[in-house]
């Protein structure tokens, strides 16, 4: 939809807690990428669509993850808004493998079920929160509430996405 849904306050809440690398997983136009950068991060943009394009496209990667999984250098944060519901259930295993190259944290939100956007956005994959709970933690992940509620005050986000739907995971 060429829009990125930045959330400032959430970055800087992980960079105080000494990340310093990120990636953001469905990336979109890269707007949370290029907050990353400005606050301070090594940050990375991934995103599938092709038409798609960068200021700096160095720190962008295009990946469908339709086509299978992608390994990326670690990093301490792994970021994803308003993706995981765009990916088919057969596939959520390639885009974990992304995730999974987080060292300290991952951010996400998710579209829960019956979403109004369901139809006009292409959601393969509502779910609810503790499917996302036990899909994450079923690879080494642990959820945090603690993190969660803490992300979800911090969160300068315009939309509500996280503050309704956001979850954080440490290792």
């Amino acid at each position: 939809m060429g829009i990125t849904h930045v959330d400032s306050g959430i970055l800087r809440m992980f960079h105080d807690l000494g990340c310093r690398s990120m990636a953001d997983i469905g990336c979109g136009p890269g707007g949370q990428v290029d907050k990353a950068i400005e606050i301070g991060y090594d940050a990375l943009g991934i995103d599938g669509d092709p038409a798609l394009t960068y200021k700096n496209p160095e720190h962008y990667l295009k990946h469908d993850y339709e086509l299978g999984p992608l390994t990326i250098d670690n990093r301490d944060l792994i970021w994803s808004c308003e993706f995981v519901e765009h990916v088919k259930p057969q596939f959520v295993p390639n885009f974990i493998e992304t995730f999974n190259c987080a060292t300290k944290y991952i951010a996400m939100t998710f579209a829960s079920p019956n979403s109004k956007k369901a139809k006009n956005h292409k959601h393969f994959n509502e779910q609810n929160a503790d499917y996302w709970i036990d899909v994450i933690s079923d690879y080494g992940w642990k959820y945090s509430l603690d993190l969660t509620n803490e992300a979800k005050k911090r969160s300068t986000m315009k939309r509500e996405f996280f503050r309704q739907n956001g979850l954080v995971f440490t290792k």
